[in-house]
């Protein structure tokens, strides 16, 4: 294939769910039942952080509410991330301004459709 090329996953030692923690700026729930979900939550967030860092290519999918954005935006205020720069990928345009908007990352985004 021509132009393919390899390259090495990204490395940072970082603290991963305290990124989540300070990116989302929520206390934990008083309940216990919630905080176990919303601990587990967190866990799964700051896990995708982590391999969406590391990857030079990354696809987030997943049902609307559930962090995509948010995860987004936590990457691109990486110091490692902000001073190379991302492409954002969306659906449509209405998509794409809004990720653009969400993530702080204006003229960042791209149109699919």
């Amino acid at each position: 294939m021509r132009g393919l090329k390899s390259g090495k996953l990204h490395t940072a030692n970082r603290d991963w769910r305290t990124l989540v923690d300070r990116g989302l700026d929520e206390p934990l729930p008083e309940d216990a039942e919630e905080r176990e979900i919303e601990e587990r939550a967190r866990t799964e967030k700051a896990a995708a952080l982590e391999q969406v860092f590391r990857s030079r290519l990354a696809v987030l999918i997943g049902p609307t509410g559930t962090g995509k954005t948010t995860l987004l935006r936590m990457l691109c205020a990486l110091p490692e991330v902000a001073s190379k720069g991302v492409v954002l990928l969306a659906r449509t345009g209405k998509a794409r301004v809004r990720l653009e908007e969400q993530t702080r990352q204006r003229g960042a985004g791209r149109t699919l459709a």
